[in-house]
């Protein structure tokens, strides 16, 4: 008896080795990073850029939108991490997080480098997406999580998750109306 579970148990195991060798390599699949595409040439420094997102940030922070006290800027690790954004995708960068997990306000400025829009978008749209179909939120932030707001307004991409992102998009277009002139 014990005799006919040792054969049973070799049989299983070079079975199961057999299989591992018979096994087809597994080949990789392709990224789906959209490939940069051409944007008007941006004639502004970065330094400008950073005084330009200096006052939206200030334009939104002021426009009653959410609750400056709760949240904090954070830093190129979360946007990796969290957003998806690679640090060579953008020069300029204002993200403003919850200090609480019960807050889901949030407010993102990018300035994409050259060629890079479109990855930072995808990057944008993706958590975005991510929030509305596939995160847990509790009962009282689902609707300003539906309403969150991934939107292109001229060189800068922004993601607006706070109480009206509508009245934030209308402080931005106001400044950087004011810029273009």
């Amino acid at each position: 008896m014990k005799k006919m579970k040792i054969l049973c148990l070799a049989a299983a195991i070079m079975l199961t080795l057999a299989a591992c060798v018979n096994a087809p390599e597994e080949t990789e699949t392709p990224t789906n990073t959209p490939t940069p595409t051409e944007r008007p040439v941006d004639k502004k420094t970065v330094a400008e850029h950073k005084k330009i997102a200096e006052r939206v940030y200030q334009a939104v922070r002021s426009s009653g939108t959410y609750r400056a006290e709760m949240m904090v800027q954070d830093d190129a690790t979360y946007m990796s991490e969290v957003l998806g954004l690679d640090p060579s995708w953008y020069d300029v960068a204002i993200v403003e997080i919850p200090m609480m997990s019960t807050n889901v306000d949030m407010f993102a400025l990018i300035h994409p480098t050259e060629g890079n829009f479109e990855n930072v978008e995808a990057a944008i749209k993706g958590y975005q997406d991510f929030l509305i179909n596939d995160s847990i939120q509790y009962p009282m932030n689902e609707a300003k999580v539906r309403n969150c707001k991934a939107v292109a307004i001229g060189d800068y991409m922004f993601f607006i998750l706070l109480t009206s992102p509508d009245k934030a998009i209308e402080a931005i277009e106001e400044v950087l109306g004011e810029e273009s002139k």
